[in-house]
């Protein structure tokens, strides 16, 4: 079997996304083929997290992607997943990222084009979906929201996974009654973690960081899309000590920089905020959440999975997360810290002291251990290879665990399909 991997993008979580895949493909008979683009093998993260993975894999670095309106990307997209699909004489398909390709190749496919071959199989993650949070309908509108889930499920899938319970659930709602269609599986997918836990001090001293004090983390990218800029300015106002830090670990967009360099010079003098800024790699990224009393997940308005968050829960730190979208359920459903909102520097830094006053007290629960436990790798790669495994006969694993028994391990009947109820409980700070 021939399974191709289409992974244009290099940004984010794609290349250690892919570097898991392939670890998983290569222990099946398949050859495996990644799709990528040009600038891909040459960027830092091609390097990091792939370089060393890449034997007996071909990599074919030809796909071009127009990035103009969002016609234009999704119509690229697919003709360069068709033409590697051709080029590769592929058995087997998997889309990494599938946002906005799902929905148009479901209405191309229901237009008869850009259909793969007969017997080969396609799979494709979604990262995120409005459609699984009716407080946004006043931007989306129900018409909207329902009309991409339904051409997402209309796209040639086997099956469709997705990392958002929320907009999982959705899909699932809406496929049952979209009778008289062959709809794919739609499947709760792990945003798998591997983070190990580490002492605050052993963490400290791996990143050069002065040991003493308490220390609010942000790691990974930071931009103003993550709130990282309503978190520094929330930082400066709180009522904190003088050996309170805040630690701000990877690679800054200009405008964090500039408020950095600018209106928080003086608290960055003082060594109050360290900023290391760059890509980092798996164990810095380990290292700044071991550094950490509470890890700050300002998240505004993000409608998805944040992969941060699981990893502050796998590293056994607690979580001030905004009290919007997929944190603000998240965390007080499983009990992973507190949630606040963000938008006003002052309540949101007083939230921070707080968190961070609350912080060592703080002890993870079974929900917290099941959550926790259902987003590992191994459970990751064995929900990516089911159906590969099926296909070649092979004995499919034992999950870990699924996301059924995850939920049902509450003692309260909320559900996780029940996104109201689930705010209804939801606790803030303050």
């Amino acid at each position: 079997m021939r399974v191709l991997i289409f992974e244009p993008g290099f940004g984010g979580h794609r290349l250690t996304t892919a570097r898991r895949l392939i670890q998983a493909l290569k222990a099946l008979p398949v050859d495996v083929v990644v799709a990528t683009s040009p600038a891909a093998p040459e960027s830092v993260e091609w390097s990091v997290q792939l370089h060393q993975q890449l034997s007996e894999v071909v990599v074919d670095p030809s796909v071009r992607i127009v990035s103009g309106t969002p016609l234009q990307w999704a119509w690229s997209s697919l003709r360069a997943l068709q033409a590697a699909w051709r080029q590769h004489q592929v058995d087997h398909i998997i889309v990494p990222v599938a946002d906005g390709i799902a929905q148009f190749h479901g209405i191309s496919n229901s237009l008869g084009i850009f259909r793969p071959p007969p017997g080969v199989e396609i799979e494709g993650l979604m990262m995120r979906g409005g459609f699984g949070y009716p407080e946004s309908v006043h931007r989306r509108g129900e018409v909207m929201r329902r009309a991409s889930a339904i051409a997402a499920l209309r796209a040639p899938w086997t099956s469709l996974h997705h990392l958002d319970p929320f907009s999982a659930s959705y899909l699932l709602h809406q496929s049952d009654s979209m009778l008289g269609h062959k709809l794919p599986r739609v499947v709760q997918m792990p945003d798998a973690v591997e983070v190990p836990v580490m002492d605050s001090c052993q963490a400290r001293r791996v990143l050069g960081l002065p040991e003493e004090g308490r220390y609010l983390v942000c790691a990974g990218g930071l931009s103003p899309r993550k709130g990282v800029d309503k978190l520094i300015r929330a930082f400066a106002v709180a009522p904190l000590g003088a050996s309170d830090r805040l630690l701000l670990a990877g690679r800054a967009s200009p405008e964090i920089r500039a408020i950095l360099d600018s209106e928080s010079v003086e608290l960055v003098a003082q060594n109050r905020i360290i900023c290391i800024d760059r890509y980092l790699s798996e164990n810095e990224f380990a290292a700044a959440l071991g550094a950490a009393n509470l890890v700050v997940t300002p998240y505004p308005d993000h409608l998805a999975s944040a992969s941060i968050v699981i990893a502050a829960a796998a590293a056994k730190r607690p979580v001030l997360g905004s009290d919007k979208g997929w944190i603000g359920r998240i965390v007080p459903f499983f009990d992973l810290g507190w949630t606040s909102l963000v938008s006003e520097s002052r309540v949101f830094g007083e939230a921070i002291r707080m968190a961070l006053d609350a912080a060592k007290d703080y002890c993870a629960t079974e929900m917290t251990r099941r959550f926790v436990a259902f987003h590992t790798v191994q459970n990751m790669r064995l929900t990516w290879t089911q159906r590969i495994r099926e296909r070649l006969g092979i004995a499919t694993g034992t999950m870990n665990c699924s996301w059924d028994w995850v939920v049902t391990g509450h003692s309260s009947s909320v559900s996780m399909s029940v996104p109201q109820d689930l705010n209804n409980k939801a606790q803030t700070c303050p």
